[in-house]
């Protein structure tokens, strides 16, 4: 019997099958439950396409105000009446007495020495302002030609003379030869000193104010 066909026998004997075939295994694929989840890219929308211009703000509710584009009205002086007032007789500084040619509208001072010889005066043609101080008190007065009209209360009666206060500061306000006026009171010790808790010292300074100068 040939050599080939004992193993047959033989084989059939013992129950002998053919080995499984080798298969070449491969890793195994991660499943879509195992994968780990990626970023979604959003896609583009109108709104983030449209490209935003630099240093644009972004537009408040309602209408922005408008600038107040109103220029100041020059008054007419009365010069005649101005003149006709009394005249300060104090000495005044002769810096101080050197600005008022400069000034064009007529200059008003208390006629005390003690107040006078503390003089500061800043001026700008149109307007100017003066500083005193004595006995723990300061005294400002102003005076301007230039005014704004607000409409609607241009026929606002108000008394000659008018008192306000802020802070403790006794303003007296007034119109005369085509000017506005004020002048204020501030005292060290406001709310002890008459001069600043009554009316009375304001009022009497500004309606004893004498002509000083000024130039038309």
């Amino acid at each position: 019997m040939k050599l080939p066909t004992v193993l047959l026998v033989a084989c059939l004997l013992l129950g002998c099958t053919d080995p499984e075939p080798s298969v070449a295994r491969t890793p195994l694929e991660p499943s879509a439950h195992d994968q780990e989840p990626t970023a979604k890219t959003p896609e583009p929308t109108a709104q983030s396409q449209k490209p935003k211009a630099k240093g644009q703000r972004p537009k408040a509710n309602g209408q922005r105000p408008k600038a107040n584009d109103q220029k100041p009205i020059a008054r007419e002086v009365d010069w005649t009446l101005a003149r006709a007032l009394p005249r300060v007789k104090a000495a005044v500084p002769a810096a101080e007495l050197a600005k008022l040619d400069a000034i064009r509208v007529p200059v008003l001072l208390p006629d005390d020495r003690q107040l006078l010889q503390t003089l500061l005066v800043t001026h700008h043609g149109d307007w100017y302002a003066a500083a005193m101080e004595h006995d723990r008190a300061d005294i400002y007065i102003r005076g301007t030609r230039n005014e704004f009209v607000v409409p609607g209360l241009e026929h606002v009666e108000v008394p000659e003379y008018w008192v306000t206060r802020t802070h403790a500061i006794v303003t007296v306000s007034w119109r005369a030869f085509g000017v506005a006026y004020n002048l204020d009171v501030e005292c060290f010790a406001a709310l002890e000193d008459p001069r600043c808790t009554e009316d009375e010292y304001a009022l009497g300074l500004a309606e004893s104010l004498a002509f000083a100068g000024g130039q038309p």
